[in-house]
């Protein structure tokens, strides 16, 4: 939220992919996979369209200075990092980080 005076920013604010983050920090396991449908479930909302058009969507991009947050505040937050997507049967995996 923004208010007169006060700089807003993204580190500052929380992400709609905290929820999955949490998520895979308390029942991750060194792979899983869930379909889109468990993730919308997961983060109390819809994906974006390009989530389901785009493999790029899922990629693993973790610069603080990108827009992609859902990698940086999401799964790789969580630990994880992307291992497939699948959008012929809207899943994703998801591999424990190891570094």
């Amino acid at each position: 939220m923004y208010t007169a005076g006060r700089e807003c920013t993204l580190t500052s604010m929380a992400s709609v992919y905290e929820p999955l983050a949490e998520w895979l920090q308390r029942h991750g396991g060194a792979t899983i996979t869930l379909d889109f449908g468990q993730i919308e479930t997961i983060l109390g909302r819809r994906l974006p369209p390009s989530a389901h058009r785009y493999d790029r969507w899922w990629s693993n991009e973790d610069d603080p200075a990108s827009t992609h947050s859902q990698s940086r505040r999401g799964w790789m937050a969580g630990g994880y990092a992307v291992s497939s997507v699948d959008r012929n049967f809207s899943s994703v995996t998801f591999v424990r980080n190891t570094e």
